[in-house]
């Protein structure tokens, strides 16, 4: 990976990483997380038969929302600033402006 590459991910998780986007995409991953393991789940939990791997799934409700609201905040400032997360500004972007 080269320097400015890497400078781009520290910056981006620096950006996800501010608290008052912790707070949002938590409380995402924490509203969705809950409806998706209650939608998948529920009934073997309820009905006591949940396995090492129920339990895993439950988990990973909560992990795919945090990503996907994370990265939906990083393509919003891409969009809002006209570059990507790295510094690297977006051609594409700049041309239609």
């Amino acid at each position: 990976m080269t320097r400015a590459r890497t400078a781009g991910w520290r910056e981006a998780l620096g950006y996800c990483a501010r608290p008052h986007h912790l707070r949002r995409t938590s409380l995402i991953s924490l509203v969705v997380g809950i409806l998706l393991c209650a939608i998948n789940q529920l009934g073997l939990i309820l009905a006591g038969q949940a396995t090492a791997a129920t339990w895993l799934r439950c988990g990973l409700d909560f992990v795919v929302p945090f990503t996907v609201s994370n990265l939906g905040l990083l393509a919003g400032r891409t969009g809002a600033h006209g570059a990507r997360p790295g510094g690297e500004a977006d051609s594409r972007r700049a041309s239609i402006d």
